[in-house]
């Protein structure tokens, strides 16, 4: 980040959300994508797999929007709808 940047956006309560939407993702993803294997879950495993974290990381940008003090950057709302169109031609793609 620039220094205009870092003037912009509130990192110190930043990190902790950061830290903990990282090790909920991680651990969600690991007991239930166990879980959906052992259940012979494939189809929720899949789900669980590839369009939940682009769910959770499109949660994570609205939500990182919160830290900027003046106005959120563009980058994030180009980023919610790079993603968001990505999980409509996987869905498409998947079922």
């Amino acid at each position: 980040m620039s220094k205009e940047e870092r003037k912009n956006f509130d990192i110190k309560t930043f990190i902790p959300f950061f830290k903990l939407f990282h090790i909920f993702l991680g651990l969600t993803i690991i007991v239930f994508g166990l879980l959906f294997d052992i259940l012979k879950y494939h189809t929720a495993l899949k789900v669980l797999l590839i369009i939940y974290p682009i769910l959770m990381y499109i949660y994570f940008i609205c939500k990182s929007n919160y830290y900027y003090i003046k106005k959120p950057s563009k980058i994030n709302q180009i980023g919610i709808v790079l993603l968001s169109i990505i999980l409509v031609f996987i869905i498409i793609k998947l079922f």
